[in-house]
């Protein structure tokens, strides 16, 4: 008896610290969504695809999709815009004008007027210089960026798929430990087994339980940061 008021406590402690956190996150959503903390949420759970996640093709997705990605992409191709300037501005720029006049007379002259930008001196090989550094640079940072997103994207689609297959082997080990747990309940109640080996193997039930909501939250974590590095939701995954 002793050892299950402990087990009862245990459980009580547990829930009361459950249900603590529920409640300290439902604030912590509402802060960072501008809502009253008293606003009612209504979470729709995403639906994980089955399939193996296919991370190359999630990569090619947040290349496409991520804002940051999109970016670092137009500072490149506008770099190279100015580099392409650069490099015409060190040729003879011609400009051709036509210019109207009127004497106190009311007589009317039209002429042309012609301009030449002649650069003699340097053939603009500062501006074509530094024009082309900035656009190593911004190279740079895209390709490292990529290189990031594609390391972290093929992580977060190895540690799901892991999560996911240790859930799938819980899952399938429940129904054993639950008929376990009611057949040694059943004994202990009619005097066939000492009360500690059925609390025993009811709390190794409650634990493996308690792991099971733990790889649940974890998928959930792991299925919002990949669809954060892949740019677009997991219902286009398998698409």
């Amino acid at each position: 008896m002793a050892m299950t008021a402990g087990v009862m406590n245990v459980d009580a402690e547990a829930r009361t610290r459950a249900e603590r956190d529920l409640a300290a996150a439902r604030v912590e959503l509402t802060k960072l969504l501008g809502l009253p903390p008293d606003t009612t949420l209504r979470l729709r759970g995403g639906e994980i695809p089955d399939a193996p996640l296919d991370a190359p093709r999630l990569f090619a997705t947040a290349a496409a999709q991520r804002a940051d990605l999109q970016a670092l992409r137009a500072g490149y191709d506008a770099a190279e815009a100015d580099v392409h300037k650069a490099v015409l501005d060190q040729f003879p720029a011609l400009s051709l004008t036509l210019a109207g006049a009127r004497d106190t007379s009311g007589n009317y002259t039209l002429g042309p007027a012609v301009g030449f930008t002649l650069p003699l001196w340097n053939r603009n090989r500062g501006g074509i210089a530094i024009a082309t550094a900035t656009r190593e640079q911004l190279h740079t940072e895209y390709e490292a960026r990529l290189f990031q997103t594609r390391a972290e994207i093929h992580a977060a689609a190895v540690s799901l798929a892991t999560a996911r297959s240790q859930e799938a082997g819980l899952r399938a080990q429940l129904p054993a430990l639950e008929h376990y747990a009611e057949a040694t309940s059943r004994a202990a109640r009619r005097g066939d087994l000492a009360p500690v080996t059925a609390d025993t193997a009811l709390q190794a039930l409650r634990d493996r339980r308690l792991t099971l909501l733990q790889l649940e939250q974890r998928i959930a974590e792991q299925t919002i940061a990949l669809e954060l590095l892949s740019g677009g939701p997991s219902e286009g995954w398998t698409r």
